[in-house]
């Protein structure tokens, strides 16, 4: 944590061969408490640069809240040439294991 609206994250990444971390600076980009939260973050990737934008949604359900994530990762450079295709499934399986571990924490 930087400040209250600044964070930095260090992520290890790796497909098939091709493997390294991220340092990730984010920002608390929009806030609508107790509503929204969006962050959005660029970063150093092994080979290339990452801009990553997450948020989620909460919404009362009478026995609950309901949580509606978002997000979006691009890739720019050696990585995301070499990696091709293999990005967008490994993506979405990663961000699911996310929301599930996320999930399961506030069961």
């Amino acid at each position: 944590m930087r400040d209250a609206k600044h964070f930095a994250v260090k992520l290890n990444v790796g497909i098939s061969y091709i493997k390294g971390s991220a340092d990730v600076k984010m920002e608390l980009a929009e806030a609508d408490r107790p509503r929204r939260a969006q962050y959005k973050g660029q970063g150093a990737v092994a080979g290339g640069n990452v801009t990553i934008v997450a948020g989620f949604d909460l919404a009362g359900t009478g026995v609950g809240t309901k949580v509606n994530w978002q997000g979006e990762a691009q890739i720019f450079g050696r990585l995301a040439s070499v990696a091709g295709g293999l990005l967008e499934p490994l993506g979405k399986k990663q961000i699911q294991k996310l929301i599930d571990g996320l999930q399961s924490a506030l069961a």
